[in-house]
């Protein structure tokens, strides 16, 4: 009969007598536990359900034109328009655009915030009611309706300090005077991250079949239809569409989708769900540490289980007992894994909390993390402690008696013992060398050397409002005198405006160079390009290799042309010099004129940090003027103190207008990889920790062994065995398990590796160089923890050995 709150008694007062062994599985089984508990928190909060009631029954509707390779295509307004009154299947539709806005009055600085239009259906679709005030209503989708706005629980309590009259007040949107009507509630901010929301005005008259705004459709399944009829559906009235309008929808499908694999993409899917795998291997790790822990402790203990069992007891009572005794120490070590867990988890909060996307992505410790502890805790217990007591209570009574009348014991834990090891050894392995690759992506992509000034450049964006700034020549005046007024400041050394700042993302343009022939649009090379003034390599301190730079000049009545970087010269024009060549930016069909270079700059990161596939050129702003821009400052000192001459500066020239992203040039690149160093710094914690767990579980291994192997030391040095011979009789069983563990650690690497995708970040998953490191590591640190015990076993006396004997 099974007691197991007494066993559960029993074996934590055994193991108070013990506290050194308990004390040691415990933080092992921490280590294994906080671990995988971090990794799943990190999944589980980023695959997190939508925050919405029958959040199974959204939908999200899209298109692809397959001929061409365009898949995931947003709608029009038409097509809202044409289908809502049509589909039978679902919920009517409702839709939204993301952008940013600009908010400016008495209450602060101006803010460019996170933003989105939407339709007045949206906040009923999602089954969400304002905290405050009421939601759109239908006739403000239409255009020469009253200007209104809601507010996100956040923009309201930093902004206007929780207000409670807000609802009414008149604020001022991109310049326009909007009531607000409404508050929405804390942790709302629908679809993404925004602060506002404004209606989607929705006239289909406005503008040509298949132009316009891109707006995201999103449903809601009616409770007697199914995904499967709500594709027939779509699919029959985009094939009206198609008939209608062959110029327009010729080729297109449509497609209904669930909104969470809209949010969340398969692949992000698979490679969280192996990094969770992955990270399991400490936990493993750990069982066998403990395993192997209990297996030393029960061959102490043959003798006091023998004695039990001729007594009466069944051997189903006595591995009751034992497993109790592993329950008790996972759960010990489950309590601590959790408290690592929370560390992990905040760490990770801390480094990414800016960058998740998504409102509802928490990162927490929750219930159903706390539940999946707890279902770790249980897993650990029997891993680690039913072998050892399986193996303990299976050997014959009398033998054991027999054999501790000798001094020895006939508990044969050798080979599993070995094996415990060999798998600690190879399971490591596995792990460090995933995450050596991915670490080493990491270092690649933020630790590349830049050729650029980053620590005294101020930098910052700048958005100018279409209906204010509606003329290229409107632009250009703005821009060129923003940056005129800031070359005069104290303390700017020089000034520039760019479309992308180097060590970011680019924008990318396919292109043709002159006397190339290509025969489909696909077939053209793509390139970064960004478009800058004539300061941009002055203020970041660049010289050009060849040709000239941008000048006043260069603009719109002049030669379109442009600069390009030292991999663009190498691969289109190589042995010779671009300057003079030209090519054109576009497809094949395109209407773009031709560019004629003019220089030649240095590779600038136009990529993030990485230098691969970099190929790009720059066009002067006078000759591509854009809304959107960066401002960089080289600073006389601290960058961050021009923020207030920034300000003031743009504000006596538009009071309205906010600048937004502002920090140095190298807290901005820094924070463009994040994620990945917060993934790094995480995965070389968990692969130290299985690092840690596999050396000392060797070391463990072998002092117990030269414990049990005393006797036969002791003789065989009376037999005139020298040091040499026992340290290589000892010391060799720990070479061979951690070649044995090596050569399957690969093969678990060579396994796990490929399916890490994207988190290597570009990394060879076999590279070799990563591999051999981290087998000479292992190799290193696991014989070094082998010489330990093996040199115990050299100091033997033979006289002590035999006297005992």
């Amino acid at each position: 009969m099974l007691h197991p709150l007494r066993d559960l008694r029993y074996a934590a007062r055994t193991l108070a007598k013990n506290p050194g062994l308990a004390t040691f599985a415990a933080l092992a089984f921490a280590l294994g536990i906080g671990s995988t508990a971090t990794m799943f928190s990190i999944t589980h909060g980023l695959l997190r359900d939508l925050p919405f009631e029958e959040a199974d029954r959204m939908v999200y509707l899209t298109m692809d034109k397959p001929a061409e390779n365009q898949t995931d295509m947003q709608l029009s307004v038409h097509e809202i328009t044409d289908w809502r009154g049509q589909v039978s299947t679902l919920e009517s539709l409702a839709g939204f655009s993301d952008y940013s806005l600009t908010i400016s009055g008495t209450e602060g600085y101006p803010q460019r915030l996170p933003a989105a239009a939407v339709t007045a259906n949206a906040f009923d679709m999602l089954r969400v009611r304002p905290a405050l005030g009421r939601g759109f209503r239908e006739e403000e989708e239409f255009p020469g309706a009253q200007p209104v706005v809601i507010l996100s629980y956040t923009l309201w309590v930093n902004r206007h300090r929780a207000d409670p009259d807000i609802i009414g007040r008149t604020i001022r949107i991109n310049g326009v005077p909007r009531t607000v009507v409404g508050v929405m509630p804390e942790e709302f901010s629908f679809p993404y991250s925004e602060d506002l929301w404004i209606p989607l005005e929705l006239d289909p008259l406005a503008v040509e079949r298949g132009e316009g705004r891109s707006i995201h459709v999103f449903s809601r399944l009616k409770q007697s239809s199914s995904l499967a009829e709500a594709q027939t559906d779509i699919a029959v009235l985009a094939r009206q569409q198609e008939l209608a309008y062959p110029d327009v929808y010729g080729g297109v499908e449509a497609r209904v989708i669930p909104y969470k694999e809209h949010v969340v993409d398969k692949n992000a899917v698979t490679v969280l769900s192996v990094m969770v795998g992955v990270v399991s291997l400490v936990l493993l790790i750990a069982c066998a540490n403990v395993a192997n822990l209990l297996l030393a402790r029960a061959a102490g203990r043959s003798r006091d289980m023998a004695i039990r069992t001729a007594l009466g007891a069944s051997r189903k009572r006595v591995v009751g007992q034992m497993l109790a005794e592993a329950m008790v120490i996972s759960a010990l070590g489950g309590i601590l894994g959790l408290g690592l867990a929370q560390l992990g988890v905040s760490f990770f909060n801390r480094a990414v909390a800016e960058t998740i996307p998504f409102f509802w992505m928490a990162i927490r410790i929750d219930p159903t993390v706390l539940l999946f502890s707890l279902g770790l805790v249980l897993a650990a217990a029997v891993l680690a402690g039913l072998a050892p007591a399986l193996k303990a209570t299976g050997v014959n009574m009398n033998e054991v008696l027999k054999d501790q009348a000798w001094g020895t014991s006939s508990l044969r834990l050798g080979r599993l013992s070995r094996a415990l090891v060999v798998a600690e050894v190879a399971l490591s392995c596995g792990l460090l060398i995933v995450s050596g690759l991915m670490i080493k992506g990491v270092i690649v992509m933020t630790e590349s050397e830049l050729n650029f000034a980053t620590q005294d450049v101020f930098a910052a964006e700048i958005g100018l409002r279409s209906e204010d700034y509606p003329e290229q020549s409107d632009r250009l005046q703005f821009y060129g005198e923003l940056v005129a007024r800031l070359q005069e400041r104290p303390g700017v050394r020089s000034a520039a405006i760019t479309s992308s700042p180097p060590g970011l993302r680019a924008g990318g343009m396919r292109m043709q160079p002159e006397g190339a022939v290509y025969d489909r649009t696909q077939d053209l090379p793509s390139v970064r390009f960004a478009v800058i003034s004539p300061e941009f390599f002055e203020t970041l301190g660049v010289e050009l290799i060849d040709g000239r730079g941008f000048s006043s000049s260069d603009d719109a009545e002049g030669q379109l042309v442009a600069i390009v970087n030292q991999r663009f010269a190498d691969r289109f024009f190589p042995g010779e010099s671009p300057i003079g060549r030209r090519f054109r930016p576009g497809d094949l069909e395109s209407d773009n004129e031709w560019l004629t270079i003019v220089g030649v700059a240095p590779n600038l990161a136009m990529n993030r940090r990485v230098e691969q596939n970099q190929e790009g050129y720059y066009t002067p702003y006078a000759q591509n003027p854009r809304r959107f821009m960066a401002l960089l400052l080289r600073a006389q000192g601290d960058p961050l103190a021009l923020t207030p001459v920034v300000r003031a500066e743009i504000a006596a020239l538009d009071p309205d207008l906010p600048i937004y992203l502002v920090n140095s040039l190298s807290r901005r690149i820094d924070e463009y990889t994040i994620p990945e160093r917060a993934f790094g710094v995480l995965f070389l914690t968990f692969g130290a920790a299985a690092l840690l767990l596999a050396v000392v579980g060797l070391y463990g291994l072998l002092a117990f062994a030269v414990r049990r192997r005393t006797r036969e030391l002791g003789i065989r040095v009376a037999l005139g065995a020298v040091p040499g011979d026992v340290l290589w009789l000892t010391l060799k069983g720990g070479i061979v398990q951690i070649a044995i563990g090596l050569i399957l650690g690969i093969g678990v690497a060579a396994v796990l590796a490929p399916g890490m995708g994207d988190l290597l970040y570009d990394m060879n998953p076999w590279d070799w160089k990563v591999y051999a490191l981290i087998a000479l590591v292992l190799s290193v640190t696991g014989i070094a923890a082998s010489l330990i015990p093996a040199a115990r076993a050299t100091q033997v006396d033979p006289v002590e050995v035999l006297r005992h004997e």
